[in-house]
């Protein structure tokens, strides 16, 4: 996962680029308050690929100890900065596919906004699990592949087969920039959950109302109205472009 010498640039703003999407941003607050609800307060928690601590709001009460990891010095930086009042956090710098803890160390993890970066999914979210105790909870976002957009363009193009097989679709941010960004089938998602011994507890679409129109001409608070009231129903059939999923670990 090739991220650092992108996220370390200074001339790239990630704060930035989330204030200029408010909407996204509190539909991910709404997606991961929602499944935290269905957690137990933890003793230790661990946020992989925490950006800047833009979601630590979320979930710093949630635990008696939060360790936030990034591979981006730069990003933990600006975390240290930003949660300088949140006194339970620990800050390490380190990948996901190596993170450096011992078996069975956390009970609850979240990865949000960090999944599409990942070439290699399996391997990631084996060390998840390695971290995570038995039936510690795990939170995670991806990119949706056949989100309600995809989906009419792939009609249009007559490239629907290839939107609905498993393998993921890389975009366009990819080529620009030379950093993985991939979107991923749901299906994919779960099935490699299940295959390291996660059971899926609630998923939901997020984001559901991620248009330009629509964010020109609502409101916020009417669009948070809509994307709190269809997170849960929309994820039968997952419209959105950001999926999340509580799944739990099983016993050892």
């Amino acid at each position: 996962m090739k991220l650092t010498p992108y996220y370390d640039d200074p001339l790239f703003d990630y704060k930035q680029y989330w204030q200029a999407r408010q909407y996204e941003n509190r539909a991910d607050q709404l997606a991961l308050k929602r499944l935290l609800s269905l957690t137990p307060q933890a003793k230790k928690l661990i946020d992989i690929g925490v950006g800047f601590g833009r979601l630590t709001r979320c979930y710093h009460r949630h635990a008696a100890a939060c360790t936030l990891v990034d591979p981006s010095q730069k990003m933990l930086d600006q975390t240290r900065q930003n949660c300088r009042r949140q006194k339970n956090l620990t800050l390490v710098k380190a990948f996901v596919e190596n993170l450096p803890f011992p078996e069975a160390s956390f009970d609850t993890a979240i990865m949000v906004r960090t999944f599409h970066h990942l070439k290699e999914p399996e391997r990631a979210l084996a060390e998840v699990a390695r971290v995570l105790k038995p039936q510690g909870y795990l939170i995670l976002e991806f990119a949706n592949k056949i989100h309600f957009k995809a989906q009419l363009r792939a009609w249009l193009q007559g490239t629907v087969g290839r939107l609905h097989t498993l393998k993921p679709a890389p975009v366009g941010q990819e080529r620009q920039t030379k950093v993985p960004f991939l979107n991923y089938h749901p299906q994919h998602v779960i099935r490699l959950l299940k295959k390291h011994r996660f059971q899926i507890i609630q998923t939901l679409s997020v984001s559901n109302f991620r248009n330009p129109i629509c964010k020109k001409l609502l409101p916020l608070s009417f669009l948070l109205f809509l994307e709190k009231i269809s997170q849960k129903p929309y994820a039968a059939f997952w419209p959105g472009p950001s999926i999340f999923i509580l799944a739990k670990k099983a016993d050892n």
